[in-house]
């Protein structure tokens, strides 16, 4: 072999070493990298694992809760089941009623099953709102006297009401119970495996003191929410009542004063004029009847400080108890004094007779009112310085004090016996004593409608259905609800309004108004 040989040979190998150390240095390196990314790709699980992992405590605590919250719903549920067995006994003790009586009103049936009235109304209203009975209210909201029937199909109804049972999780849907399910197997599966299946003891939470449940809570007679239809088997109804139309009426309010004592009598014998002398008040004075047209108060004032309040009533005359005059504008007020001052003109300058204008108003405070006949009168005989003789202020002293009265003599512009007529009002202001009431022995009987309601024909075309208990119906009845349509559906053929409306000669397309709703009649 030649040098020149031997030299090429050598390069070469020399070149193939190069070579074959620098793969080998690439797969170390590649090795390595590999190995790297082996730790890291661990460690990152570790992590990733340590992230996610859960709360043992946590998970316990969201067990052992929803375990006896369950615990806590089966007893209530069970105890509701008890309640509704029977509830559901007493309907249908109900409904053979219905079948004896179609139509029968809640005080009679309650009475035949021996049955509190409101507690009746509570089953009635969950038989309503299960389909089984119709109710139609009364037009005054008289519980008693809403009328029950029973629907075509109650006894079905009430068979398919009493069986149907309360869901554990009623919002639970069959899908999301049956992931829980399979989720509770994840939990019960392992723990088995574990021989941890044996019974740990009673597992009945509260014993006997479970919930006691939803409250069966009801709205009022108008405006029944839907609360009110609340039943086991449908725990939100949308079935719901508007509220009763309001009533309007114009009111006519009187005033009547209320003062200590008030002055009675004849118009124009003076009770102004006392008025004006015993008090600050200032009423009109006039030669004319009926210068009071109001009642004037005034307040008297006495030695030590005492005082009272006076009134000065418009006059009465005869017929005052049947409005004549201004007879109801005194009697009225007269009704709220203590003490009655009766004012009498003994000069007769009128030609009046004191003892008759006595007689006389005190018939008219009789036929008013036995309670206002019955209050304590002074008797002041005024104007007696207009008295000329000598017989006529002591005749008619003693007429008066024979009947049981104290007489005073008085002159009221002068002044003269006001203030002991003053002293001795105070007296009996002070030891009052109020009147007994009259005793009214008077026998009201209001005659009940016979019919319910009325069909006229308008004179637009339409038949007019008129009747409290209907149009009370219709205003309270939310047409845009389903169920609320469903139970004025039944109510209307009930009443039969279909024939009586045909027998009215009403026809296919004809419009029927009740209250402010209208409706297209459909046969």
């Amino acid at each position: 072999m030649s040098e020149n040989e031997e030299i090429m040979n050598e390069t070469e190998n020399e070149t193939m070493a190069a070579e074959v150390e620098a793969v080998e240095t690439v797969e170390t390196e590649a090795a390595e990298v590999e190995a790297a990314d082996e730790v890291s790709a661990e460690e990152e699980a570790e992590v990733v694992e340590a992230a996610v992992d859960y709360d043992d405590e946590e998970l316990m605590d969201k067990m052992q809760k929803a375990a006896r919250l369950l615990r806590s719903r089966r007893f209530a549920i069970s105890k509701e089941e008890e309640a509704k067995a029977e509830r559901m006994a007493n309907i249908e003790r109900a409904i053979k009623l219905l079948d004896l009586k179609p139509k029968m009103e809640q005080k009679e049936m309650s009475d035949l099953l021996g049955m509190r009235l409101r507690e009746l109304d509570g089953l009635m209203a969950e038989a309503e709102a299960a389909d089984l009975v119709g109710r139609i209210d009364d037009a005054e909201g008289d519980m008693r006297k809403i009328v029950v029937f029973a629907a075509e199909d109650a006894a079905e109804g009430l068979v398919e009401l009493a069986n149907k049972k309360e869901k554990l999780l009623p919002e639970l849907s069959y899908e999301e119970a049956t992931e829980l399910m399979a989720a509770l197997d994840k939990v019960i599966a392992p723990l088995v495996a574990m021989g941890l299946d044996e019974d740990r003891g009673p597992r009945g939470g509260r014993d006997d003191r479970g919930p006691r449940g939803p409250r069966d809570d009801r709205g009022g007679r108008g405006g029944r929410g839907n609360a009110r239809f609340q039943t086991s088997a449908n725990r939100a109804p949308t079935f719901a009542e508007k509220g009763e139309p309001g009533e309007e009426f114009w009111l006519q309010l009187e005033l009547k004063v209320l003062a200590d004592v008030g002055l009675l009598g004849y118009p124009s014998v003076g009770k102004s004029s006392i008025l004006r002398k015993v008090s600050k008040a200032q009423p009109e004075v006039a030669a004319y009847h009926f210068t009071t047209l109001t009642p004037v108060l005034g307040v008297v004032t006495i030695s030590g400080d005492r005082s009272f309040v006076l009134a000065d009533i418009p006059g009465l005359i005869e017929g005052a108890s049947e409005g004549v005059g201004l007879g109801h504008n005194f009697l009225r007020h007269v009704e709220r004094t203590n003490i009655l001052i009766h004012v009498l003109d003994v000069s007769g300058m009128e030609g009046r007779d004191p003892k008759v204008d006595f007689d006389a108003i005190n018939e008219e405070l009789r036929k008013y009112s036995e309670k206002l006949a019955n209050k304590k009168q002074i008797v002041a005989l005024n104007k007696i310085d207009m008295v000329f003789d000598d017989t006529t202020i002591p005749d008619n002293k003693k007429y008066f004090e024979d009947k049981g009265y104290e007489v005073f003599l008085i002159n009221a512009l002068s002044g003269e016996g006001l203030p002991e007529l003053m002293e001795r009002a105070y007296y009996y202001v002070e030891n009052y004593e109020p009147e007994p009431e009259a005793t009214d022995d008077t026998v009201v009987y209001e005659a009940k409608q016979d019919v319910e309601f009325v069909i006229t024909r308008g004179d637009d075309a339409a038949f007019y259905i008129t009747g409290k208990r209907i149009e009370r119906l219709v205003a309270m009845t939310n047409l845009s609800d389903d169920q609320s349509l469903r139970r004025f559906q039944r109510i209307w053929r009930f009443m039969e309004l279909d024939a009586k409306l045909k027998e009215k000669g009403c026809k296919d397309g004809d419009e029927v108004v009740i209250g402010d709703q209208r409706f297209t009649f459909q046969e």
